[in-house]
């Protein structure tokens, strides 16, 4: 795994996303891939998207923290930027939208499975010395191109944090 580098802050406008949603815990969290197997098929059935972007999105709702965090709630979603609401969908798939805000941004480039020392390295590293903190109430996402492969370390994602001012 590669450092995150250059954190920038962004204030961004809400985006529409269609997608996939898989609800489930940290503890029944099997496998992470199963959504996007299940999601990338269906894209070519849908009408108006952004073209060569995925988002991948992660809302807890709580924060994820304590004992017992590995059961708190979350809710997952394969996505692709919706153009607009006024198109029939596959079925499984649902319209959602990341609510616009402060996000801290940086591009992780790594494996998949060393993604959360690169969360860890960012809560640690950059959160904790910022004056902001997590904002639990929205949801923290990726983007990635459709090379993306989550095996290969030099595959890059780029890493969206919902934040406030403490």
């Amino acid at each position: 795994m590669k450092e995150q580098k250059n954190i920038a802050l962004k204030t961004i406008a809400p985006i529409l996303l269609i997608g996939a949603k898989e609800p489930t815990t940290l503890r029944n969290l099997q496998d992470p891939a199963k959504i996007w197997r299940f999601f990338k098929p269906l894209v070519k059935h849908i009408e108006a998207y952004e073209q060569n972007r995925f988002y991948s999105t992660f809302r807890a709702s709580a924060p994820l923290a304590g004992p017992g965090f590995m059961d708190i709630p979350i809710e997952r979603w394969a996505a692709v930027k919706g153009q607009h609401e006024e198109q029939s969908l596959p079925d499984g798939l649902a319209y959602s939208q990341i609510e616009g805000g402060l996000y801290a941004t940086y591009t992780y480039q790594g494996r998949a499975a060393d993604f959360n020392k690169s969360l860890e390295n960012f809560r640690e590293q950059y959160l904790a010395s910022s004056g902001y903190e997590w904002d639990w109430s929205r949801a923290q996402f990726e983007t990635f191109d459709s090379n993306y492969d989550p095996l290969n370390e030099q595959s890059t994602e780029e890493i969206w944090i919902p934040i406030i001012k403490k």
